[in-house]
């Protein structure tokens, strides 16, 4: 929880100009969180490895056993996600 204020201060630009696509906690069944999941968009596995070095969440300790999978998003045509 110490990490938080700054990870989130680091990734809200990143939500707005479109880099951080969805990020959010991995609750097991009994809602207790279990790990995290983030989707940017960066130009190589490379970019994305220095955003996770330079991360509150990696510097502080919070993840750990970080795991990185690129993928290709196609804009489909469904309705935006209720908030």
């Amino acid at each position: 929880m110490a990490a938080r204020p700054a990870h989130f201060a680091r990734v809200r630009p990143m939500a707005e100009d479109g880099t951080l696509l969805f990020g959010g906690a991995l609750l097991d069944e009994a809602g207790r969180m279990t790990g995290s999941l983030a989707a940017t968009c960066h130009t190589s596995h490379a970019a994305a490895r220095a955003w996770l070095a330079e991360d509150p969440y990696s510097t502080g300790d919070v993840w750990r056993d970080i795991s990185l999978y690129a993928t290709a998003f196609r804009a489909l045509p469904y309705p935006p996600l209720p908030r």
